[in-house]
């Protein structure tokens, strides 16, 4: 449940979202599929059909249905793709094109930009989409201004102290107001109802303030006039009748499109708002929710990647309870989340919020090729030589097939118009591809050449061992 330390709310209900959808797909295979399994193996034990039960089987074939013989693929893995990958020269040429694959992706993952089009999520041909392209083309919006409304909750208002603050806070003249002396500040853009009212109070010292016991009642007229009317929106007053909160506006200049440079406008304008020193007052805009966003995303992907792997390791190692395995089962998700930042941007495939998650799913969609070949390889008996071939011969083919079933289940997403699932299409043959070939390549030759010692000295301690806990059903 390490997603509960995202600090970005919807990453952590995706997040919980797949871990709780992860537990009920385990569970039910834990029952419901163990369970027809169960009975699937007695069929066949009794020479029953799978789809008609009630019909037996007088002589069996040695061919499926397309005329090929059983387990063609587990003699291809054994015959033919296991002596090709462990010879030297296949070996060789595998790290090196793995370390190539790396380097080339470090260069990508160097260069990636963070980049969120809001017209991605439009439907293509949609009014919407339309109205957005005739925008772009004759009314683009090219300016670094954004507005900021700045909040002031509950105080006493009335009281002289912090009427001097409010004074301070937002007096126009740049070498007196907190505001308006902020660098970032648009100048002559500040549009505060507290203003108005000393105005219309002819308080023009900023140490002027009205008297307390008469201050709402001179409040009470200035809602009155014409200007007082159009503000009135602005506040909030409480069952009391006496101000709970308020909103004064300005407009902030970024000059500058820089993530960095947006979030220091951002702090900025803050620390003006503050050293007035009225309590309760704090800037607000919509738009510092995406500064935020944005600053956080490196670091936040970051996070989850290493969280990931340090969780995907540990497992790995509760399991297999060897470090150096779990170790080299390790490099098949390491190296799957670099090539695949790396490709993403020589594919200008966006870095957001989108596939962000998709290279969190990608660590543990990864890590079942690699972690069920050295599984193979530690269950298995003989040589480094001998161990990788058994793994790959007996894993090799269902691995094949879940690689090959999650491209159709994910396939279809091609024809899809929407921008997240396209980006999903996308990520998720990267994922497969990326997994499948670190799992059954990569991690087999380092196997080959560093793999530990595996749980058994000779077969039958293997068959003793599943002796133990396989149940023979009469």
């Amino acid at each position: 449940m390490y997603c509960l330390t995202f600090r970005l709310l919807f990453l952590r209900q995706i997040r919980l979202v797949i871990g709780v959808g992860i537990f009920l797909d385990f569970l039910l295979q834990a029952t419901f599929f163990v369970a027809c399994l169960t009975i699937d193996s007695r069929r066949q034990k009794h020479d029953r059909r799978d789809l008609f039960c009630c019909s037996v089987v007088k002589n069996r074939s040695t061919k499926n249905i397309f005329g090929f013989e059983n387990f063609g693929l587990k003699r291809f893995f054994k015959n033919t793709f296991a002596p090709i990958l462990l010879k030297k020269v296949t070996a060789f040429f595998v790290i090196g094109l793995t370390f190539a694959l790396f380097g080339i992706s470090i260069s990508g993952t160097v260069s990636l930009e963070l980049t969120f089009q809001d017209d991605a999520l439009f439907k293509e041909g949609s009014p919407i989409a339309e109205y957005w392209d005739v925008q772009e083309v004759y009314f683009a919006e090219t300016s670094n201004i954004f507005p900021v409304e700045v909040f002031t909750g509950q105080l006493d208002y009335a009281n002289e102290n912090n009427q001097r603050k409010m004074s301070i806070l937002f007096e126009s003249d740049p070498e007196i107001g907190a505001i308006s002396s902020d660098p970032f500040y648009k100048q002559n853009t500040l549009n505060s109802w507290y203003s108005l009212f000393r105005e219309w109070g002819n308080l023009t010292d900023p140490t002027d303030v009205f008297p307390y016991d008469s201050y709402y009642e001179e409040l009470s007229k200035f809602l009155l006039t014409e200007v007082g009317i159009s503000i009135k929106d602005s506040l909030a007053f409480g069952e009391d009748q006496k101000l709970v909160a308020t909103l004064s506006y300005l407009a902030i200049d970024t000059s500058s499109e820089d993530l960095d440079m947006r979030i220091d406008v951002k702090n900025s304008i803050e620390e003006s708002i503050d050293s007035a020193g009225v309590p309760n007052s704090f800037p607000v805009s919509r738009f510092f929710l995406w500064f935020e966003r944005d600053a956080i995303l490196y670091q936040e992907a970051l996070q989850i990647l290493l969280i990931a792997l340090a969780v995907v390791f540990v497992v790995t190692f509760l399991m297999i309870g060897n470090v150096r395995a779990s170790a080299i089962t390790l490099l098949g998700p390491c190296f799957s989340v670099i090539d695949m930042l790396g490709l993403m941007y020589y594919f200008s495939i966006d870095f957001n919020t989108v596939t962000i998650i998709c290279l969190a799913l990608s660590v543990g969609l990864t890590i079942d090729f690699s972690s069920h070949i050295t599984i193979g390889f530690m269950s298995s008996v003989g040589s480094r030589y001998e161990r990788v071939c058994g793994g790959l011969t007996h894993l090799g083919p269902p691995l094949t097939h879940a690689g090959i079933t999650t491209f159709i289940a994910t396939g279809i997403l091609v024809f899809s118009t929407t921008y997240v699932f396209k980006l999903f299409f996308k990520m998720f043959m990267m994922i497969i591809a990326f997994g499948m070939f670190h799992g059954l390549v990569l991690v087999p030759v380092i196997l080959w050449k560093f793999g530990p010692d595996g749980f058994f000295e000779r077969d039958g301690d293997f068959k003793e061992e599943e002796d133990k806990i396989v149940f023979n059903y009469k």
